[in-house]
């Protein structure tokens, strides 16, 4: 325990290592990180860490969410997966031992092959997905085994139960380090977009609504220029002012009327012409 087994070749994101003399993950892996047998790993969200074993047997990818240890032994080199995905790449070399992975329900075993396994305790269940080779895989609490082969998988659960059923290709997780730049946009069906306008032209619908609406447009300029604030101010109050006097000049009418008729001079006139005409009716009546 303790002697360097492996190296870091890529990384993205936070991921931890624990010493196998430490009771924490206290140090940053980071690319050529070397690691010892006993180290554990701690693969944080949004990341993931390839590592390869010094005698380039066994190529591993764990995923995001993943915490595992790596122990070696004479005859068998194990990974303790704790929760996670990992992606493991056996390749078959004379002198190599059996490779392991134990988990909290199962323990798989190869000596050659390209599979994934998922280990998620909140379920209660460990996936086994294979890709090429084989893989044997026993459940910890019935004992049972099943051996399964290229685009098979297994399924193990914490009651004792374990089924082999066919592995379909979009079942296996993707490997971060090896999808090509085109995968990475997901095709749009054509069917389902066909009557939806994604990035509608916005000029030329203003275009439409310009022509359509027969509206001109007026530079702001000229609407500055031919009315100003100060003239429009103005103007107010010339109206005002002009309102007040033609307001004032009637009330003076109507005073002047009113004072004419109520005057001395106004009531003796208007007596006198009431008698003048009373005289001249009763004298054409005569």
């Amino acid at each position: 325990m303790g002697n360097n087994i492996a190296i870091v070749k890529s990384l993205k994101g936070v991921c931890l290592i624990q010493r196998m003399d430490k009771n924490q993950f206290n140090e940053t892996a980071f690319v050529d990180s070397k690691l010892n047998n006993g180290d554990a790993l701690n693969i944080k969200k949004r990341a993931h860490l390839s590592l390869v074993y010094l005698d380039e047997t066994i190529i591993l990818t764990a995923l995001e969410d993943t915490r595992l240890e790596l122990v070696d032994t004479e005859n068998t080199r194990t990974l303790n997966v704790e929760y996670g995905t990992i992606l493991q790449n056996v390749k078959s070399h004379p002198e190599s031992g059996t490779f392991r992975i134990e988990t909290p329900f199962s323990v798989a075993t190869t000596r050659f092959g390209e599979f994934a396994a998922v280990v998620d305790p909140s379920n209660g269940a460990d996936h086994f997905i294979c890709q090429y080779g084989s893989l044997e895989v026993i459940n910890l609490f019935s004992g049972k085994l099943i051996q399964i082969g290229p685009e098979q998988k297994v399924v193990s659960n914490g009651l004792g139960e374990i089924i082999k059923a066919p592995s379909f290709a979009r079942e296996y997780p993707i490997n971060p380090d090896n999808v090509p730049l085109n995968n990475l946009v997901e095709e749009i069906d054509d069917d389902v977009f066909e009557n939806t306008v994604i990035f509608p032209d916005f000029e030329n619908k203003d275009l439409e609504t310009i022509s359509n609406n027969q509206t001109v447009d007026i530079p702001q300029a000229s609407l500055t220029e031919s009315i100003s604030p100060t003239d429009s101010v103005s103007v107010l109050e010339k109206n005002n002012n002009e309102n007040n006097e033609e307001n004032k000049m009637q009330e003076k009418e109507g005073e002047s009327f009113l004072s004419k008729i109520f005057s001395i001079d106004g009531m003796a006139r208007t007596i006198f012409r009431a008698v003048f005409v009373y005289a001249i009716i009763l004298g054409t009546s005569e």
